[in-house]
């Protein structure tokens, strides 16, 4: 009888950690779609006209208000992102004379601080062994969610 017990309980414990797993998933999924609706200019364009389900008529009418701010949009996105470059760059270049070959060692591979050397390549030497752009799958392939920072197409443009 305590075997069936223990079982039964066992049993229940590894059911709620695949649903609390699911979940977690799902959840964060969910997150990123949200933020990736509106991550360039296509995709905000289109999520956009999507949402509001315009007629013929008023999508004459809304069309360049959206991709007015569809481009505004992403130009905002490529100056924040350029801004931040530039804040990491002023950031490192102060703090990098205070700081000891382990710490710079740190700052190069960010999420590795608990690395033990010789187990496994950062992306400094994944480069230096596989060369530029041969990290794996995910570095090869372009975003497919909407993410990334593609131009709007030239006939988009005014």
């Amino acid at each position: 009888m305590k075997t069936r017990t223990l079982l039964i309980l066992v049993f229940t414990l590894l059911i709620g950690v695949v649903i609390g797993f699911l979940s977690a998933v799902y959840i964060r999924e969910h997150r990123i779609k949200d933020y990736e609706a509106y991550s360039n200019f296509q995709t905000f364009r289109d999520n956009s006209i999507r949402m509001l389900q315009p007629g013929r008529e008023q999508m004459e009418q809304i069309s360049p208000v959206v991709e007015k701010y569809a481009r505004m949009n992403y130009e905002l996105k490529i100056r924040y992102r350029n801004e931040f470059i530039e804040l990491m760059k002023q950031y490192r270049s102060e703090i990098d004379p205070y700081l000891t070959d382990e710490q710079l060692r740190i700052l190069e591979n960010p999420g590795r601080r608990n690395h033990v050397p010789g187990r496994g390549y950062g992306m400094r030497d994944m480069d230096r062994h596989m060369g530029p752009g041969r990290r794996g799958s995910y570095h090869n392939r372009p975003h497919s969610r909407g993410g990334g920072y593609a131009p709007p197409p030239d006939s988009l443009m005014p």
